[in-house]
């Protein structure tokens, strides 16, 4: 069974109410559309995509959401995210997409809108844009502070699930336990397990699998590692209770004999 990670609900459900405002008419919006004229090749290689989103935190790109279009199976649009903050979605993304690049809107229409900016004490904005065949839908939205408790919602939400420790500890214990004679790779080191993040207190990592890579005694080794850290790991909580999340988690063997671990 494949695992589809979908887009944020705040990049699906774009409005003002993803801002937390004291005073509705210090909130506004503006909708730009440009030629699509730098993001036609993704389009073109990959018919059954539909649109690209793109979200972005300062101007710079955080994060893709690609809509499939429907199939005789469903009248819905399928979604997938990428998280360009986490090297397993980049990986995942390139493997899937070999005839893709990531991506790149034209710097002065970024520029332009990000521009649009009228809040005299906060820079924070929302910024997304939808690449169409034909043009680039830009999305601004802001809501200028009325008092210093303002915080934008989507800054203080709940985060989704997470290992409750240092990541990068896991892995120097990993790298402690590995014996290359025993844990030898299958070509190329690089895997990506997915797996459900519940509540079983225990052992709350779940239905953990490799999703990208061939299985080896060096993706067994890592996988029975990852098992063992079960009660490590941190449902999302939504509205005060605790829910399940799907996570991805990345796993490489370097050159040098260290492992490398990281997950979004």
């Amino acid at each position: 069974m494949t695992m589809i990670l979908k887009c944020p609900i705040f990049f699906l459900l774009f409005a003002i109410a993803g801002y937390n405002c004291h005073a509705q008419e210090n909130c506004f919006k503006v909708n730009k559309a440009y030629p699509n004229s730098a993001n036609k090749i993704i389009l073109e290689n990959y018919p059954d995509i539909d649109s690209i989103g793109i979200e972005f935190e300062q101007k710079m790109p955080t994060g893709l959401c690609l809509y499939f279009k429907p199939d005789s199976k469903s009248t819905s649009y399928r979604r997938e995210w990428y998280n360009w903050a986490f090297e397993g979605d980049i990986y995942l993304f390139k493997k899937k997409f070999p005839k893709a690049d990531q991506p790149v809107l034209p710097k002065e229409e970024i520029d332009y809108m990000a521009g649009l900016n009228q809040c005299k004490t906060s820079t924070d904005y929302y910024l997304n844009a939808v690449v169409h065949r034909d043009s680039v839908q830009y999305k601004f939205s802001q809501c200028c502070p009325s008092d210093t408790d303002w915080i934008p919602i989507r800054h203080r939400s709940n985060p989704g699930a997470y290992y409750n420790s240092d990541i990068s500890e896991l892995s120097k214990s990993l790298e402690k336990k590995y014996d290359k004679n025993k844990h030898q790779p299958a070509g190329d080191s690089v895997l990506i397990f997915r797996a459900v993040v519940g509540n079983k207190n225990l052992n709350n990592l779940q239905d953990l699998e490799l999703e990208i890579g061939t299985r080896s005694a060096f993706s067994d080794f890592i996988q029975q590692g990852l098992q063992e850290t079960g009660a490590s790991w941190l449902p999302a909580s939504q509205s005060g209770r605790q829910v399940k999340y799907y996570i991805r988690i990345y796993a490489r063997l370097n050159s040098d004999g260290s492992i490398t671990l990281s997950t979004k």
